[in-house]
């Protein structure tokens, strides 16, 4: 038998038997020593399918006296996609100790090795390699370089290499925005969808682009710059793509734009798994926990198997609306009825569930009880829990254990920080900042950003580096001094050095978020939607007064532009009445969640992923640095010092009554369409 007939066979073979047979044929006619014949094998036994097997190719590779380059490739390749990585790096390093010189495929598969190992030092060896071979044109290998740098948290190293290569093509383009956003750069990253299109190389954005733009935008709460995403999707007919659609999904979720995020699973056909979670997730984040848990039910009756994403949302949605006998149900429900065993995310949603309603010592055993064992972030989540409650005893518990994991980070020191000046223990405050200093450990200041005209602009902590900071500060003492005559006061427990209460005020009235809202409020024209975003608190809350003839009636104007009569709610004269209110008009416009009270304006501006709708002015744990005792108590008695008006006929209080068919009906519904509208959004999931 020739070479083509045997060729022929290994390319025909289908069962393992077969190639057996052929494997026997080819050692005993010696045909193995023809290169042809030992590839096509090779490659059948190594990268074939249900043909595959990672020994028995190692066996044969070691019976090949002469093995070529073509066969390194093939081995490298195969290891490269395998569970043993590391063995592809060593038939490299055999491969060169050789002298067999390397081509830009064996490097290519090489640098993909060091990838799954996230190995830098190799890929850099390998780079190194790269120059000497002379392979520092090839477009597809320094992609693959740059990969690497950007897995391996070297962003830096990955801006080099793209910056170096000759001619870039849309994958680069891709992989430097996957590096931006995996590195934290996003605002980077969405800078670079219109450097692309500029540049010399003219590359076109593909879905891949897409997909990696909303992600951060997702990510930067960049709203505008999404909506552009999604034009730029439909234009190019990539809108039937699923994974662009449950990234859409979520970008507008986050974004605070449920409505949005809604009428896109609407239209996604084939609503897969991932699709559903992606819209449970968005209804946890954006308080609607009834609803989130609706849709689970309603994707379990069309037929619809959760996996562990869905069960992460849903339980989300148990702790964001604080309804801790559903979560329970929930996480005892995945493995009786659906047999996924529960990870590390849901035991920290059920801790994050048990936290925030102050069960801190049932959390405690909860951890404890784990059949996994806790990581550092469910310890920090606990932490943050004990910080909100002031459980001094408990949060200490919490850092020996982080200790122990040598997980501890300068953001759990400041939480415990926090808990001790909120009890006053000014002297374990000071033995806590002298460790910090003694291990230099230095924390990194948070920031917020807010979106205007497509451009997202970042603020931190006392900034001055903005070149309107000067109006912007000048607007943010406006607004500080209107809520001190409204007769708010700051929370001076956040403070953690020891200061005179005048002090702790000025301190704390400089945060990142409270900076980017003025700017927003001093840079936009009447009837601007501003969107905030935080890096360490994710909601901006602010109590503005409202004087119907004082300053802060143009922000009334803003706020009710479509309905002045809105401005109007001098019938609530209870904290009853205020509940109720809180409960059934907590409005929508597009532009933040807001609750009015009397001359009050609840301004809810960004994304609430920890806030629920149906509660925001009670006294949840994530409000309590703005919405203090003596606010809670200025804005619930605030009625009964002013003299109010008449109550008008069309906006009754709020009550319950009885339809023409029996069943109950809120009258308050019927005060405002868009609440009516968004209600009934959620309530039937279209399949």
């Amino acid at each position: 038998m020739g070479l083509e007939p045997v060729i022929s066979a290994i390319k025909s073979v289908s069962q393992k038997i077969q190639l057996l047979q052929i494997h026997a044929h080819i050692i005993r006619t010696n045909l193995i020593q023809y290169s042809s014949v030992s590839i096509q094998f090779l490659s059948r036994i190594a990268l074939s399918g249900p043909l595959q097997d990672a020994n028995y190719s190692h066996r044969f590779f070691e019976q090949l006296t002469h093995p070529l380059i073509f066969h390194y490739n093939t081995m490298i390749r195969a290891c490269s996609m395998s569970d043993s990585p590391r063995k592809g790096l060593l038939l490299y390093r055999d491969m060169r100790r050789r002298g067999i010189a390397a081509d830009p495929l064996s490097a290519s598969f090489a640098v993909k090795s060091c990838i799954r190992l996230l190995y830098l030092l190799g890929g850099i060896q390998v780079h190194c390699n790269i120059f000497k071979d002379g392979h520092q044109c090839d477009t597809l290998l320094l992609t693959a370089v740059m990969d690497l740098y950007s897995q391996c948290q070297s962003g830096g190293d990955a801006c080099k290499v793209f910056d170096e290569m000759p001619q870039r093509d849309t994958v680069a383009w891709n992989v430097m925005i996957s590096c931006c956003v995996r590195n934290n750069r996003t605002r980077d990253a969405l800078s670079l969808f219109d450097v692309m299109q500029r540049s010399s190389d003219k590359c076109e954005p593909d879905d891949v682009t897409c997909l990696l733009l909303l992600q951060a935008c997702a990510h930067l709460n960049a709203l505008e710059f999404g909506e552009r995403i999604h034009g730029y999707i439909i234009e190019r007919g990539y809108g039937d793509a699923p994974n662009l659609s449950n990234a859409l999904i979520s970008m507008y979720s986050r974004c605070g734009c449920l409505e949005k995020a809604y009428e896109i699973f609407k239209r996604t056909g084939n609503k897969s798994v991932v699709s559903w979670s992606a819209m449970i997730s968005g209804l946890a984040m954006n308080g609607y926990g009834r609803e989130a848990i609706e849709a689970f039910e309603e994707m379990l009756r069309i037929g619809i198997q959760p996996d562990d994403q869905t069960f992460t949302g849903v339980l989300s949605a148990c702790s964001h609306s604080g309804m801790v006998d559903e979560g329970m149900s929930v996480f005892d429900r995945m493995n009786r009825e659906f047999g996924i065993t529960p990870n590390v995310h849901h035991y920290g949603c059920m801790v994050d569930l048990l936290g925030r309603v102050g069960l801190l010592d049932k959390a405690y055993q909860f951890i404890m009880s784990m059949v996994v064992k806790p990581d550092s972030k469910i310890w920090r989540t606990l932490l943050g829990a004990c910080r909100i409650h002031g459980h001094v005893t408990l949060g200490e518990q919490v850092i020996g254990h982080l200790i122990e994991l040598k997980a501890q980070e300068a953001g759990d020191y400041v939480l415990l920080l926090n808990i001790y000046s909120s009890a006053g223990h000014w002297e374990k405050v000071a033995e806590v900042r002298k460790l910090m200093k003694d291990k230099a450990i230095r924390t990194t200041p948070g920031c917020s950003t807010i979106e205007l005209k497509g451009v997202v602009h970042e603020f931190v902590v006392d900034d001055i580096s903005h070149s309107k900071n000067r109006l912007i500060y000048e607007k943010l003492d406006e607004i500080n001094h209107q809520l001190r005559i409204a007769g708010y006061v700051v929370e001076l427990s956040s403070e953690l050095h020891k200061m005179n209460d005048k002090e702790k005020g000025y301190v704390l009235s400089h945060h990142s978020e409270k900076l980017a809202v003025a700017f927003g409020v001093l840079a936009t024209p009447p009837g601007t939607t501003l969107r905030c975003g935080s890096v360490k608190v994710q909601i901006a809350i602010f109590f503005i007064p409202v004087s119907f003839h004082g300053t802060a009636a143009p922000l009334m104007d803003r706020l009710f532009k479509d309905d002045p009569a809105r401005h109007d709610i001098r019938h609530l004269t209870n904290t009853d009445q205020l509940k109720q209110y809180t409960e059934l008009q907590s409005f929508d416009l597009s532009e933040g969640r807001f609750v009015l009270y009397n001359s009050w304006i609840l301004l809810d501006i960004g994304i609430p992923r920890s806030a629920d709708k149906s509660s925001a002015c009670s006294t949840r744990p994530e409000l309590a640095w703005i919405l203090n005792d003596s606010t809670k108590n200025h804005l619930l008695d605030s009625t009964k010092k002013q003299k109010a008006g008449p109550m008008p006929t069309e906006m009754e209080a709020p009550s319950r009554s009885t339809n023409k068919t029996g069943s109950r009906i809120d009258t308050t519904e019927n005060l405002n369409p868009r609440f009516r509208k968004q209600k009934r959004c959620y309530n039937k999931f279209a399949t």
